[in-house]
């Protein structure tokens, strides 16, 4: 009788443990994001059969496609950084960040995406100067602007590059042979960029122009008297953009 009261006992303090657990584990399981993606083009359209993949960091933990809505869904878990990576040869290439904290309860994560289709010559648009006046060297407020250009190519393998450059002033003899020099170095700075990033270089081709563009860009520059040798006041000057990119997207 004793040995059969001290099992009723534990099997008691068992089920009082287990309904205890229950609700921590019911709360662990609902305490997840869902992100909840629409697809669209930029007409509006919604895009069906869209790859998209869920990364944490380089690692893939989900891959999906929109739906004939063009709308996809994944589980983010807690206390993580996902990159929301969205690729097809048919459009251009979108990447979204989404930060998922700790979470207490369930939580939604709605995104939106417009892709832009591929159109045989696009110029992407170059919002800063690449090269300063007697300049051969890439400004870094125009890097953005190339990599996107660089990410553009990385994911869609029929997309090529038409890459113009300019000199400062328009080569009209050999007694310019140092505005030929500039634009050939800034020839090679464009080219060399590209190929750092992976890029084949037979999807570059790299062309020098003659007539350079009218200023469009107003920048601060300080000049050097040539025969003081000091600095004069920082002025505002009309600087071209002496960099011309179209890309072809082959058939």
């Amino acid at each position: 009788m004793i040995q059969f009261k001290l099992l009723c006992r534990a099997i008691a303090v068992v089920l009082l443990l287990t309904a205890g657990a229950w609700p921590a584990a019911a709360q662990i399981s609902k305490s997840v994001g869902l992100l909840k993606g629409e697809i669209t083009s930029d007409n509006g359209e919604h895009l069906s059969g869209i790859p998209v993949k869920i990364l944490k960091g380089t690692e893939n933990v989900n891959s999906t496609r929109s739906n004939s809505d063009g709308k996809f869904t994944a589980i983010l878990q807690p206390n993580a950084t996902y990159r929301i990576a969205i690729a097809s040869n048919e459009y251009g290439y979108h990447e979204d960040t989404i930060v998922v904290p700790a979470l207490s309860e369930y939580q939604e994560y709605p995104l939106h995406v417009v892709l832009t289709a591929m159109r045989d010559g696009e110029r992407p648009a170059l919002n800063s100067p690449v090269f300063l006046p007697k300049s051969s060297l890439i400004e870094a407020a125009a890097t953005a602007d190339l990599e996107k250009v660089a990410d553009l190519m990385r994911h869609n393998s029929r997309i090529s590059l038409a890459v113009t450059v300019y000199p400062d002033a328009l080569v009209k003899s050999k007694k310019d042979a140092a505005q030929q020099r500039l634009v050939n170095a800034r020839a090679a700075a464009m080219r060399s960029f590209f190929l750092g990033k992976s890029i084949a270089p037979n999807r570059i081709n790299v062309t020098t122009g003659t007539t350079v563009p009218p200023g469009r860009f107003a920048t601060n520059i300080t000049e050097t008297s040539s025969k003081k040798k000091k600095k004069q006041p920082t002025k505002t000057v009309l600087v071209p953009q002496y960099v011309e990119i179209v890309t072809h997207v082959a058939s």
